[in-house]
């Protein structure tokens, strides 16, 4: 495994954010709404099914949380 430099010293870690808890997540909710908009025009059907996933994935995530 290739070890990246940084200022600091050698970057130990990598910390992602699945669940939208480190960030603000309205704009990033706004972005995803803007592109789905475009895209319901452009690929109506392939978008149905994303905002199928999209709402699959937000309930079962609300699911295990409470």
């Amino acid at each position: 495994m290739m070890r990246e430099m940084h200022e600091n010293g050698p970057i130990e870690a990598i910390i992602l954010d699945v669940d939208g808890t480190l960030y603000r997540q309205g704009p990033v909710r706004r972005q995803m709404m803007m592109k789905l908009a475009g895209a319901c025009v452009t690929q109506p059907l392939r978008t149905k099914r994303a905002l199928r996933v999209i709402r699959s994935f937000r309930n079962n995530l609300e699911a295990i949380r409470h």
